[in-house]
């Protein structure tokens, strides 16, 4: 149990560091054309059983990747928290080694410590 604790503590601080961390992220055409970086559209991947949302925390991990023919933005991580659909989990720095995957009801549960900050 207390390593469980520590393990969720941990989680949660990284949340809040994600939060309010830039990223650059993988938008849809239509949010791409817009140019409209306030109304970022996300695309939103699955693989089968589940939804995702791509993040990368840098331009030249985006670029290396296997979407590297997208369109991205950047963002602030608590525009992504504001906007993110509930059944929607994320994937920072796919198919790299710094990579990390937060599944939905993860970042579901997150969103609600977050709605009072974000409005």
């Amino acid at each position: 149990a207390f390593r469980q604790r520590i393990g969720t503590m941990l989680v949660e601080h990284l949340l809040w560091a994600v939060s309010g961390a830039e990223f650059v992220i993988l938008v849809t055409p239509e949010s791409a054309q817009s140019g409209d970086r306030s109304g970022v559209a996300p695309q939103i991947i699955t693989d089968g059983r589940s939804q995702f949302v791509l993040l990368y925390t840098s331009q030249d991990i985006a670029a290396s990747g296997q979407w590297k023919s997208g369109n991205f933005s950047t963002v602030r991580g608590f525009q992504v928290f504001a906007n993110l659909p509930d059944r929607v989990g994320l994937v920072i720095n796919p198919e790299t080694a710094q990579g990390f995957e937060m599944s939905a009801p993860g970042v579901s549960a997150f969103k609600q410590k977050l709605r009072p900050v974000i409005g």
